[in-house]
């Protein structure tokens, strides 16, 4: 028994040690966004706003599932 909780605190470590890279994802998916607005390339705008897009959905999943996992640890 002593092995679950141990292996969901590593797991928690884990997903918010992934917090990082998916917030560096958001923001640099941003300015490319903005870069690509001022110079009028497409292929930047279309590169930021993808970035963006995934950096979000990767950080709400993270923290949803950082969140149930926390809730499962603390019962």
């Amino acid at each position: 028994m002593d092995r679950i909780p141990d292996s969901g605190h590593a797991l928690a470590a884990l997903l918010q040690l992934m917090l990082l890279p998916a917030i560096l994802m958001l923001v640099a998916g941003v300015v490319v966004w903005y870069k690509g607005q001022q110079a009028r390339h497409e292929s930047r705008i279309r590169i930021g706003k993808m970035l963006t897009m995934f950096g979000s959905i990767l950080l709400a999943i993270l923290l949803i599932t950082s969140s149930f996992l926390q809730n499962l640890i603390d019962r």
